[in-house]
């Protein structure tokens, strides 16, 4: 029994890390055009890195080139870029009708993903966008519920074992015959 729930821990540790890191959650698919990007806020209940790890698929109608970016602080009563989007940081740019990137945005930070045609008489190309999403929140508590019952199956000694059994004393011992020694 001992073993069974030493090797569970170890799952549930390795499952929370895959939870924690892959992102393998999709998201609602999403349409865009040249004129209205994809913008969307980070959230998660908590990271112990402070990020949430994400990945994006795109396929494009018209040959593109497709922009991402993310911003820590986004104030719209900005009047420049700088002022707008605080903390600026360009995740990807690619060129052709698809293509795929991964990237690891602070929580709360507000991403970015367009798109400007090759050929600029072509404004009317349309990108879908699929994002995934890890789960930190969840994969941490998988984890530490998993360290948990590794250290608890490890350490304590399993409930109801009996003690070893020691010899009577000395003292008490007799012989097959019944008299004391």
């Amino acid at each position: 029994m001992r073993a069974g729930a030493v090797v569970l821990g170890v799952l549930l540790m390795v499952g929370g890390a895959v939870l924690a890191y892959v992102p393998f959650v999709p998201q609602p698919e999403q349409k865009v055009t040249s004129t209205n990007p994809l913008v969307f806020n980070v959230t998660a209940l908590f990271s112990l890195t402070g990020t949430d790890p994400l990945s994006a698929s795109w396929t494009a109608t018209v040959s593109v080139t497709l922009w991402a970016a993310s911003c820590d602080h986004v104030n719209p009563n900005g009047s420049n870029l700088s002022n707008i989007c605080r903390g600026f940081a360009v995740i990807a740019t690619q060129n052709g009708t698809s293509g795929s990137f991964s990237w690891a945005p602070k929580l709360g930070a507000t991403v970015l993903i367009g798109f400007v045609p090759t050929n600029l008489s072509s404004t009317n190309g349309t990108a879908t966008i699929n994002v995934k999403t890890a789960e930190p929140a969840i994969g941490w508590i998988v984890f530490f519920l998993g360290l948990i019952l590794l250290i608890v199956r490890l350490v304590v000694r399993k409930r109801g074992e009996p003690m070893p059994a020691s010899p009577p004393p000395p003292s008490l011992h007799r012989t097959h015959l019944g008299r004391e020694r």
